[in-house]
Order: structure tokens, then C-alpha cells, then sequence
């Protein structure tokens, strides 16, 4: 395959995925840790295998569903059960560190989201209890390092692993002690991608800075509001990130094309199998640097291998978010589908943040996770622009349950200067000890409902 025909190919992949005016979907993918007492009056992380196990939690969750007219289908690679299918296009999965994802299917209606997240939570929940265990929904695991988790023995997660540590310093973090949330979005045509692209871009450190929650580290305050953002912004700077390419109002499809161009591919499949085309870019890999022959296939699997704030595949995934707790985590998608899917608000967002200059964005960016809504860089005061964000897109709610979701966020955080960050902080300055803030965080978090 020559670049010239994958740059086609793949333009017109995304044009047939665009869809009509109001008939915009949305996905959501809900990750948690999961918490175990141990023995010695303390909280573990859940082993990859055994009796007490995630495998063992995937087979709960699944024999709960069971009583459904369709049954989860479990997904194993050779003897490791891997996750849940559905035919629903829903699934559960396990990242690398044993966190559990919840991957929705897409859809327009937000109640149904929140159908689908009360169930995954409920049932996580009812699976763990048996165990004494509870959910966890901080951005960053609060007290356990790299080396004490574990890392699900999957090849593409050990060679990606391995990988980590060689381009910067916090990869490994991010894969076995991040848990985020992530919303995925249409678009109406390729046009419509280009300039929702460039705005969302523009939006993530407030978003970063509105949703963070993930304070402590190590059993203690780290210093930023959103560390799992500080994690990522030092995970490879090859992959990840905001090009500042991303930001102007002259970017094409073909800039973001040109960039993924110029990242290595962790691995490839062929023939079922995993393997490692060895040091190369995809554009070297394009060139025959190696007996590979790439194609559409390739550059698919190496795009779901990129980690910008927004990423571009089938759909834009908007990835900068921290995880919530279930009470809170309905105002991300009920905020980005107002945002996104009504023309007034979208142009009004653009109008106010095409406004910033280009070049403040990498401050921007390390300012939202250390700063949260406290955070000022230059003109830009986090505080007013996040209260600005949610006020257009609570003046145009397309439903009531937009705003149920989106409103007691508004409230309760964002219009008193607030994330989620500086009330984990409250609580655990009012705690007499670590031990005794998580223990009262992690049965918090399993009593939190959807609003």
C-alpha cells in the first residue's frame, strides 16, 4: 500500500461513518479499580488469577447478567478470560493493572446510558461484596505504585509494558494505576469532523480541570488536582498529548493522518497472532523498511494505539476526563452532548475558544492537573471559563435529562470554583489517618447513585 491510497482509503472510511443531522450517537467507557480488605486490616488491589480474582469477578458479573434473555458471552485469549461480550455492542474488559472497564454501546438517548452505568455498577458492586471488596472511582490509584499491582498477562499489554519505560517516565503508571472516563462522538461529515476536532481539542484542559479527581498518590496529597493528567501528559510524548497542529483553524484530516504517520506501532496482528515490527514509524513501516506489507487493517489497529486528549478512529474519542463516582459521572457525556450535538452552543464554545492563543495551551494543559479551577494562565481564569462552559450548555439543554445530570454537577463543584479533587481533599484532611479516608472513600463510592 502506497501513503497515497492509505490517506484515501482512510478519508473515505470516515466519511461513510458520518451520520445525519440529529442522529448523532454517543458511546462511554466507565473504568473503576477494584478494592479487597486484606488480612491485615488493610485494602489490596484484586489479583489477575486465583479463586479471589478478576477472572473470578468477570464469571460473577456474568452469572448476575444471566438471568437476561441475552447472557454475556466470555472473551478469553487461549485460557485467560479476557472480558464480557454482548451483543448489544456493550463489553466489559480488564485493563492492564486489573482495572474494570465498562464499554457502552452507542447511543442517543442519556437515560439509556444511565441505565446500562446503574446496572455495570450495581453488579461490580454485588460481585465484589462477596469478597468484602468495594469499587474505587479515583483517577489515579491512591496508594498503590506500578510495582504493586499487577499487570494482566495479555502480549499486547507486555510488550506495550516493556515499551513504556524506554520513551518517558509515568507510562507504566498510566496503564496499571489510571482509570478515566471516555465519551465518543459523531459527526455529520468530514467537515464536521474537522472543526469539532479543533474545538474539543481547545476544551480539554478545562475539561481535565472541571472533572478532576485524583489527588493522593502514594497515601498522600501529590500536589495536583488531576494526577492521572499529570500521568499522561508523561506517558510518550510521540503518542500522546495536544499537537499544537490540533489547535488551528487550518487543520485537516490530513495533518492528523501525517502525525499518527509519524509514531512506532507497538505490535501489529497477523494471522491471529501479535508481532512487534521492531523500531520503526508506521511511515518507515509504509516504506518497507521491513518484509511487513502494511495495510488498512494495520493502520486501523495502530490508530487505536494513539493517545491524544481527542482521537480520531471510527468516531472522535474524547479521552482526558478523570474517572467519576457514580453520582458525578452522567454530567460528562450530558455536558459533551450539549457541547457537541447543538449548533448554538458549539459555535458559541468556538467563538470563545479560538479566541485563546495557540501557544498557551501546554501551560494550560499542566496547569489543569495541578491547578484544577484554581488555575490561571495569562488572561485564562479556569474558574470563570469552566462556569462559562457549563452555563451555555445549561441555557441550551436539548432534554430534561441533560440537565438532571448535568445541573447538580454545576452546583455542587463547578460553580463553587470546585472539582471533585478538592473534595477528596476535605475528606482526606478530616480523616485521623490514610487508612481511615480510603476505608470511608470506598464505602462512599458504593453508596453513590446516579443522579
Amino acid at each position: 500500500m502506497e501513503l497515497a491510497e492509505l490517506r484515501n482509503q482512510f478519508l473515505d472510511f470516515l466519511q461513510q461513518r458520518c451520520c445525519g443531522k440529529r442522529q448523532e450517537k454517543m458511546g462511554l467507557e466507565y473504568e473503576t479499580f477494584a478494592a479487597l480488605p486484606s488480612d491485615e486490616g488493610k485494602w489490596k488491589s484484586l489479583p489477575i488469577s486465583g479463586d479471589v480474582s478478576i477472572g473470578t469477578l468477570l464469571l460473577k458479573m456474568a452469572q448476575l447478567s444471566s438471568q437476561g434473555a441475552q447472557p454475556w458471552e466470555l472473551h478469553y485469549e487461549g485460557e485467560l478470560l479476557l472480558g464480557l461480550l454482548h451483543s448489544s455492542g456493550q463489553n466489559i474488559s480488564i485493563e492492564p493493572g486489573g482495572q474494570v472497564e465498562l464499554s457502552d454501546s452507542p447511543r442517543k438517548d442519556l437515560s439509556e446510558v444511565a441505565q446500562a452505568v446503574t446496572v455495570h455498577i450495581q453488579q461490580l458492586t454485588q460481585a465484589l461484596s462477596d469478597w468484602g471488596g468495594l469499587p474505587l472511582f479515583l483517577g489515579a490509584h491512591p496508594y498503590l505504585t506500578p510495582d504493586d499491582l499487577p499487570l494482566l498477562d495479555k502480549k499486547r499489554y507486555r510488550i506495550m509494558y516493556s515499551t513504556m519505560k524506554e520513551v518517558d517516565t509515568h507510562g507504566q503508571w498510566m496503564m496499571k494505576a489510571t482509570s478515566g472516563v471516555q465519551v465518543s462522538l459523531d459527526y455529520q461529515s468530514l467537515e464536521d469532523l474537522e472543526r469539532k476536532f479543533v474545538i474539543l481539542n481547545r476544551l480539554t484542559p478545562f475539561l481535565t480541570a472541571i472533572f478532576a479527581n485524583s489527588p493522593i498518590l502514594e497515601g498522600e496529597p501529590s500536589g495536583y488536582r488531576s494526577y492521572r493528567g499529570r500521568i499522561w501528559q508523561n506517558t510518550d510524548p510521540y503518542r500522546t498529548g495536544l499537537p499544537l497542529s490540533f489547535l488551528s483553524k487550518k487543520f485537516s484530516l490530513v495533518d492528523y493522518i501525517e502525525w499518527a504517520l509519524d509514531v512506532r506501532p507497538y505490535h501489529l496482528y497477523r494471522d491471529g497472532e501479535v508481532v512487534q515490527p521492531g523500531p520503526y514509524t508506521f511511515r518507515q513501516l509504509m516504506k518497507k523498511e521491513t518484509s511487513l506489507e502494511m495495510n488498512q487493517e494495520d493502520w486501523l489497529t495502530h490508530l487505536g494505539m494513539l493517545f491524544p486528549e481527542v482521537r480520531i478512529k471510527r468516531i472522535m474519542e474524547l479521552r482526558c476526563m478523570d474517572t467519576q463516582q457514580p453520582q458525578d459521572v452522567m454530567a460528562v457525556p450530558a455536558l459533551l452532548q450539549a457541547l457537541t450535538y447543538n449548533e448554538s452552543v458549539l459555535t458559541e464554545l468556538e467563538g470563545f475558544l479560538m479566541d485563546i492563543p495557540a501557544e498557551l495551551f501546554p501551560e494550560l494543559r499542566k496547569t489543569a492537573c495541578k491547578e484544577g479551577l484554581t488555575g490561571e494562565v495569562g488572561p485564562v481564569r479556569f474558574n470563570k471559563l469552566a462556569i462559562k462552559i457549563m452555563e451555555s450548555a445549561l441555557s441550551h439543554m436539548d432534554s430534561v435529562n441533560q440537565a438532571n445530570w448535568l445541573e447538580p454537577f454545576f452546583d455542587r463543584y463547578t460553580k463553587q470554583g470546585l472539582s471533585p479533587a478538592d473534595l477528596v481533599l476535605e475528606r482526606y484532611q478530616s480523616a485521623d489517618s490514610f487508612d481511615r479516608w480510603l476505608t470511608q472513600e470506598l464505602f462512599l463510592h458504593s453508596q453513590s447513585t446516579l443522579n
